[in-house]
């Protein structure tokens, strides 16, 4: 105030400066020097010695003028060295890792936060958290399991997974034919089994069974054989246009003939009306 470098005194004739120890008023009235200062019969020549106004007093960063000398100071994310001027840098990630949930990396006057692979930083700049990568839309082809830092992709079934995410068509025929027993057709996630001219695809869905014919001028009434399976369980009914014959060959075998009766020999046992189904 007052225009003075050290202190200023109100009195009846307006401002007043005065200096602190150590220190003498300049003829300028305003300007403190050092008592070692010397004078000359030309214009005095000013040693500075412990004042702000010289060279910051020596001070890396903020100085102050106090009644011992000069005070330094730093900012923060500094401390003072036993110097009393010199500022160095704090390394905070040397004490409880700065804070950091996981990396933390010292900068000049500060530090830094950062997280590992599939995480994010939270607004306080400490804390990590997970990504939820499932959440993105076409993170994976098919299926997605998220986890701590990281997430799978799975695929449907007659698929494989190709790098991270995609999914691709298994080619089953490509293997052994895929088993089946004669011919093999590939479709996406699946593939269908294929038999030649006189046959039929079992219901294992991979052998060929032979297309039984009748031929004319070989069959006497015409006859039905229908079978079914259930499980492991397979069913047969035989129906016949005429009458049915059944012959009980032995105790365990029969046959049956539709129309005309078959003898061999021997007696038919049992006549049916028109059909007979067995197991």
């Amino acid at each position: 105030m007052g225009g003075c470098q050290h202190i200023c005194e109100e009195t009846d004739h307006g401002p007043k400066c005065s200096c602190h120890m150590k220190f003498v008023l300049h003829s300028d009235g305003k300007t403190c020097v050092g008592e070692r200062s010397v004078q000359s019969q030309a214009a005095p020549q000013l040693f500075p010695n412990e004042t702000c106004a010289v060279n910051n007093g020596g001070c890396d960063s903020t100085c102050h003028d106090s009644v011992t000398g000069v005070r330094c100071s730093c900012p923060v994310g500094f401390t003072l060295q036993p110097d009393r001027k010199t500022c160095k840098d704090i390394d905070e990630c040397r004490l409880n890792n700065g804070g950091c949930d996981h990396v933390c990396r010292n900068t000049v006057g500060s530090f830094e936060c950062s997280c590992k692979k599939g995480y994010k930083l939270l607004t306080n700049e400490r804390t990590c958290q997970d990504i939820d990568e499932c959440s993105f839309d076409r993170a994976c082809d098919h299926f997605c399991v998220n986890s701590a830092g990281s997430f799978q992709c799975l695929c449907h079934k007659g698929y494989v997974l190709y790098g991270l995410a995609h999914c691709g068509d298994i080619d089953e025929c490509s293997i052994n034919r895929g088993g089946c027993k004669y011919g093999c057709i590939n479709s996406q996630g699946s593939y269908e089994c294929t038999c030649p001219p006189g046959y039929k695809l079992h219901w294992n869905r991979k052998d060929c069974v032979e297309v039984l014919k009748c031929f004319a001028g070989l069959v006497a009434p015409k006859a039905t054989l229908t079978c079914s399976k259930t499980g492991k369980k397979e069913s047969c009914s035989l129906t016949c246009a005429s009458k049915a014959h059944y012959l009980a060959e032995s105790d365990n075998s029969y046959s049956v003939s539709c129309g005309i009766p078959i003898f061999r020999g021997k007696t038919p046992s049992r006549f049916n009306s028109s059909s007979h189904s067995c197991i």
